[in-house]
C-alpha cells in the first residue's frame, strides 16, 4: 500500500520557536515509504515506485503488520555519514547478485521519522506527537536496518543546526504538532534548513539541451554543472553574450572566458564536482553587458 509523503518546505533561517515544535537531522538519502498491510513489506520512493526487490536488507525487520512508515534511505560511511553517491548507486542497481551481496556486506539504513498507518487504520489525522509515541512502541531498539529518528524540542534548532555545519551534515527539519497532510506541501508543517556552502568559480560554457552552465574552480578543475536557481533575465544575459562571442560545439557552447559567479551547493561528490549548486549572483555583472 502506497502513500503520497508529506513534502517540505525550503527555508533560509530558523524561525521563532513557538513552543509547539521539534527539531530533527535531515539526512541525506531519499525519501521511502515502507509499508506492511496484506501482502508484506514492500517499499516505494516518494514518485511510487516500487524498490522492494532492490533493498532486501529493509524486507524483513521485526516489525508489526498493519503499518506504513514514512522515513529516508541512507548509506552511511565508517563514520556513520550518509553518502548519497552510494545510497543511488544502490538505487540504480539491477544485478541481483551484487545486490545480495551488497545487502549483507555494506546494506542501508532506513531511518523512519513518522507512522501513517498502525494496525491497519491511519493514524495521519492525530498530531504529530501522538504519532511519535506510536512509532516508539513500534520499532524495536535492537534492529538495524530500521532505525528511528530522534528529534528535539523546537528550542534546539539553532543548536542542532550549527553542529550540521561543523559536521558537513545535509540540514535540518522544523516540524510542527499537526496532522500528516499526504502528497501535499502545507505551509507551516515542515520546514527544511539546508546547511549549503558557498563559492566562486568561473562559468566556462552553456550545456544545449537541458539547461546548464558549465563551470570550473578558480585554478582550473572541472566544477560541475548549475542547474538550479538561475534567474530567466540571468540565462538571457549569458546566452546573448555566448552567441555573441562564444565558441559552438554540438553539446554546448564555451565562453571565451571564465565569467565569476557565486554559488552554494549541498555538497562535493567523491570527484570532488559541486551537488545541487545554486547560482546566487555574478561577480562582475558588467563584463557580459
Amino acid at each position: 500500500m502506497y502513500v503520497a509523503p508529506m513534502l517540505l518546505n525550503p527555508i533560509e533561517e530558523i524561525p521563532e520557536y513557538n513552543g509547539l515544535s521539534i527539531v530533527e537531522l535531515k539526512y541525506d538519502g531519499f525519501r521511502t515509504i515502507l509499508s506492511d498491510m496484506d501482502d508484506g513489506i514492500k517499499l516505494f520512493t516518494r514518485h511510487q515506485t516500487n524498490i522492494t526487490d532492490i533493498f532486501p536488507e529493509l524486507r524483513n525487520p521485526k516489525l508489526p503488520s498493519g503499518i506504513v512508515l514514512d522515513g529516508e534511505t541512507i548509506q552511511a560511511d565508517p563514520e556513520g555519514r550518509p553518502i548519497f553517491e552510494d545510497v543511488m548507486s544502490r538505487f540504480h542497481m539491477r544485478n541481483a547478485s551484487k545486490i545480495k551481496h551488497l545487502a549483507i556486506s555494506n546494506p542501508v539504513t532506513f531511518c523512519v521519522f513518522d507512522i501513517l498507518y498502525y494496525r491497519g487504520k491511519s493514524v495521519m489525522s492525530l498530531p504529530l506527537l501522538q504519532r511519535k509515541t506510536i512509532l516508539d512502541e513500534v520499532l524495536p531498539s535492537n534492529e538495524k536496518s530500521v532505525i528511528k529518528v530522534q528529534y528535539m524540542e523546537g528550542s534546539k534548532a539553532v543548536a542542532l543546526f550549527k553542529a550540521c555545519k561543523e559536521r558537513d551534515l545535509e540540514g535540518i527539519v522544523i516540524k510542527q504538532n499537526k496532522p500528516y497532510v499526504p502528497g501535499r506541501r502545507p505551509k507551516g508543517y515542515w520546514d527544511k534548513l539546508i546547511c549549503y556552502t558557498e563559492t566562486k568559480v568561473n562559468i566556462i560554457g552553456i550545456r544545449k539541451g537541458k539547461f546548464g552552465w558549465l563551470v570550473e574552480y578558480p585554478d582550473g578543475r572541472f566544477a560541475g554543472v548549475i542547474e538550479l536557481a538561475v534567474p530567466l533575465a540571468a540565462k538571457q544575459i549569458l546566452l546573448d553574450f555566448a552567441r555573441k562571442y562564444g565558441r559552438n560545439t554540438d553539446k554546448n557552447m564555451y565562453l571565451p572566458e571564465g565569467i565569476p559567479c557565486k554559488v552554494r551547493y549541498r555538497s562535493l561528490t567523491k570527484n570532488g564536482l559541486l551537488r545541487l549548486a545554486e547560482f546566487q549572483e555574478f561577480v562582475n555583472p558588467r563584463q557580459i553587458a
